[in-house]
């Protein structure tokens, strides 16, 4: 996709470089153009090198107002959060963390690249965690503890997470490659495995099929119904 502000950016950068100019950057705009490059040419393309050519700077002068990639990754997928329609979830608490988990899957799908910088030290606001704090507190209103919330989401964040990058490895895979992520061998004096070779064999298509958005109902029914079990409470009333 060809980005005309890219472009544009590189021609002011070496109009600017002839006169020995430097134009006077601000985060927002630093933030902007990252966003521009990660949009026209993918997030594997961002540098802060990079970046600084296209602005017409140094990297230590984009240093001055982002502390690095993580950052701007951050501030970009905010942004992209906040242009984001709120969504209208459900009044009851275990749909409503289902409809959460649903939508981050979502989100994580179309920028996978967001994977990199979840569990780094970039801050994420509002616009980013607010899914994250609507499945909380559904999961608090079914009477979890705080700990159980806990290890209910991160349990349902590795189960998503996971699916997102394995789509996103068995891309990789076949675009550079044209084989399968899981290629199964032979070892001699050893037993064969001949389902895991046949599934091997179709295992990309077989990714490409699979969302785990159909099996996010049951496994956070079933962990908050676990969860309520070690506290002595009852079985929670499905709703609808």
């Amino acid at each position: 996709m060809h980005n005309t502000h890219v472009t544009n950016n590189q021609t002011l950068g070496r109009r600017g470089a002839k006169r020995g100019a430097v134009a006077k950057l601000s985060r927002d705009e630093i933030v902007l153009a990252a966003r521009q490059l990660i949009e026209a040419e993918g997030a594997e393309s961002l540098s802060m090198r990079r970046l600084a050519t296209i602005v017409n700077s140094s990297p230590m002068a984009l240093y001055h107002h982002v502390d690095g990639r993580a950052d701007l990754l951050s501030a970009v997928l905010q942004q992209l959060c906040a242009e984001m329609p709120r969504p209208v979830l459900s009044d009851d608490p275990r749909t409503r963390m289902v409809e959460s988990a649903t939508i981050l899957h979502s989100i994580l799908s179309q920028y996978p690249w967001s994977l990199e910088i979840l569990g780094s030290s970039a801050a994420l606001g509002w616009d980013a965690l607010n899914l994250v704090e609507e499945f909380l507190c559904a999961a608090r209103n079914l009477e979890l503890t705080a700990a159980q919330a806990d290890q209910v989401f991160v349990a349902v964040w590795n189960f998503i997470a996971g699916s997102v990058m394995m789509r996103v490895n068995n891309a990789t895979v076949q675009a550079a490659e044209g084989t399968s992520w899981l290629a199964v061998g032979s070892d001699e004096g050893k037993p064969e495995c001949p389902l895991a070779r046949q599934l091997g064999e179709q295992w990309p298509g077989v990714v490409d099929a699979y969302s785990p958005v159909g099996h996010l109902d049951t496994i956070i029914s079933s962990l908050v119904e676990e969860a309520r079990a070690e506290r002595g409470l009852g079985t929670m009333r499905v709703a609808g």
